[in-house]
């Protein structure tokens, strides 16, 4: 489970924004959530985070990444098999495995200033 406060930028004005790579892959090696694993994310409820974390995994080069078509919701309604204890979810970082996550393309993401700046440019 991903924990919105722990993950996101500490310094950040705005809330839920990109960590830093080393922050992202803190909390990686807490879940237990190598870059090389086949990823399915999913939300609860609804389709809330679900594409934000993919994204952010992506970002950060895990290729490997899926999102539950339908939510786990419908996966479990349909009688299908789930774990529930998949992943570390501990205090202690993981260190065996591959936890090399990088920035893949960083020109995918902006800050508000830029944002603004294309904004009044009309980019």
């Amino acid at each position: 489970m991903i924990d919105w406060d722990q993950i996101s930028d500490p310094d950040s004005k705005y809330p839920n924004m990109m960590p830093s790579v080393e922050r992202f892959t803190a909390h990686m090696k807490l879940l237990g959530v190598q870059r090389t694993h086949q990823i399915v994310v999913y939300d609860q409820i609804g389709v809330m985070n679900t594409p934000r974390f993919a994204f952010m995994l992506r970002f950060f080069g895990a290729d490997n990444v899926r999102i539950l078509n339908g939510g786990i919701k419908k996966w479990m309604a349909e009688g299908r098999p789930f774990v529930s204890d998949v992943g570390n979810n501990s205090s202690v970082e993981q260190e065996d495995g591959d936890y090399s996550y990088f920035v893949k393309n960083a020109d995918q993401i902006i800050d508000y200033d830029q944002m603004c700046s294309y904004a009044k440019k009309g980019d």
